[in-house]
């Protein structure tokens, strides 16, 4: 099958609500390209562990005329390679001579969780905009994800729904104990770890206090019988839905073992089944123009599968083509960006899901808008594409942001309205269902409100 085919065949899942996602290292580098892959991260534990055999490597590359960063990940991929990046976390923790906290501070050091530091949010010493996390709050806008998994360590997922008041993927699961109230809620499900916010987080995962993360051999080798509740989870969303992989390279030890374990799992549902060859149950999304030779071609075949490069330009025509634009994305996080308006777009649907996607839009749109008003944004781009929204909707119900909307412009001074924000203000009154004889003491009531037609309709 085409890279085409399997793209319209991962949307039809997930109109369906049969996908879950999950979600890898290199999804984090579209917020801050500085978040490491695995090599970049265990860099500085390579050169640690074989100094002399390390500075050598470096300096050949250097010779040939490589910069030094570029030496510096050469030289660790290539001593990587040979003894394999879990295994070699292992013998680095036994190098240190302390235990799991070795390598468990040194990811701390190197990676930082997104915190509020004064006014603005941070994540070590760098500042997070709403801009950085676009591809993040994306990824969460696609409603009909059933789950987000994720094997990263960060929370730039969590600081994304919190920060822009996504009311989806609401919970979010770190340890069995979370599970048992979870099955019917989407939530954002941290399968590895996750750093901790403040200093007086436990040191564990999951119940187990020997480690906080899941890297070395031997955590993957215990995972499936130290972590039960995590891989029947996994176990039965793989039998009943679809996987969609974001931010996974073919070498990432994640992507790998966690695509052996589903092939294990797959193998025997489908010697049950008799499913067809290209029914696919996993779908890895890639943003790569390299060619995939055919050695991984049968890999992927045998582990059931579906390649999507976003860079297909079949794939990209028919997206644009779907959602009626013209402009082709520019990067990685255009081609993202692309991909998950494609999934949320709401053609050919039956009835009854188109309605319910175009009433999750209405209130993303919302959403945004609320956005706007606080950091004092023009709003008329914004005011036009609900006011279409609004149009494909059989019936309007209030989402909490019309709510905040209107009162974040009930409490402006009469000098910050204008046309579009009276009409802003009309209409999220009108959706929230508030009695406008409630909102008459607002200041721009005397003079601006009154001449608005849905306005005067309400009274």
């Amino acid at each position: 099958m085409s890279s085409l085919d399997i793209l319209k065949q991962l949307k039809t899942e997930y109109d369906k609500d049969n996908v879950s996602a999950l979600i890898g290292a290199g999804f984090s580098k579209n917020a801050m390209k500085s978040f490491p892959n695995w090599s970049e991260l265990l860099r500085d534990a390579v050169e640690d562990m074989y100094g002399e055999r390390f500075r050598s490597l470096h300096q050949k590359y250097k010779n040939e005329g490589d910069s030094d960063s570029v030496a510096a990940q050469k030289t660790t991929r290539v001593i990587l390679a040979e003894i394999g990046n879990l295994e070699f976390v292992s013998k680095y923790i036994r190098f240190k001579g302390i235990g799991h906290e070795a390598i468990d501070a040194y990811i701390e050091e190197r990676i930082k969780p997104v915190v509020k530091i004064g006014s603005e949010w941070k994540c070590g010493n760098d500042v997070i905009s709403k801009d950085d996390i676009a591809v993040h709050r994306s990824l969460l806008e696609c409603r009909r994800f059933r789950n987000l998994y994720t094997t990263n360590y960060d929370n730039l997922l969590e600081h994304t729904r919190d920060r822009i008041s996504i009311d989806s993927f609401q919970k979010t699961i770190t340890s069995e104990t979370d599970l048992s109230d979870s099955a019917s809620t989407q939530a954002i499900v941290k399968l590895h770890g996750s750093l901790p916010v403040r200093d007086d987080n436990p040191y564990e995962f999951d119940g187990d206090h020997n480690l906080r993360y899941v890297i070395a051999s031997e955590d993957y080798e215990s995972y499936m019988t130290k972590h039960q509740g995590f891989s029947y989870l996994m176990r039965i969303a793989m039998l009943q839905s679809r996987f969609c992989l974001l931010g996974f390279s073919g070498s990432d030890p994640n992507y790998m073992l966690w695509l052996q374990w589903m092939k294990d799992v797959l193998d025997k549902a489908q010697q049950k089944s008799n499913a067809n060859e290209g029914d696919y149950r996993v779908y890895l999304v890639l943003v790569d123009s390299d060619v995939i030779e055919p050695a991984r071609q049968l890999f992927y075949k045998n582990h059931h599968v579906g390649v999507i490069n976003l860079t297909d330009s079949s794939c990209v025509a028919y997206m644009l083509s779907i959602l009626q634009e013209t402009e082709k994305p520019g990067g990685i996080r255009d081609a993202l960006l692309l991909f998950f308006r494609y999934l949320s777009h709401d053609s050919d649907m039956p009835e009854e899901v188109a309605d319910k996607n175009a009433m999750d839009n209405y209130s993303i749109l919302w959403g945004k808008m609320y956005d706007a008003i606080t950091d004092k944004q023009n709003v008329n781009t914004l005011l036009s594409r609900i006011r279409a929204s609004r149009t494909q909707l059989s019936c309007v119900s209030s989402s909490i942001m019309q709510q905040y909307v209107a009162q974040e412009l009930y409490a402006k001074p009469l000098n910050e309205w204008d046309k579009d924000k009276v009409s802003t203000f009309v209409l999220a009154a009108k959706d929230w269902g508030v009695m406008p004889s409630y909102l008459k003491e607002t200041s721009a009531y005397a003079t601006l409100l009154p001449e608005n037609s849905v306005w005067q309709d309400m009274l």
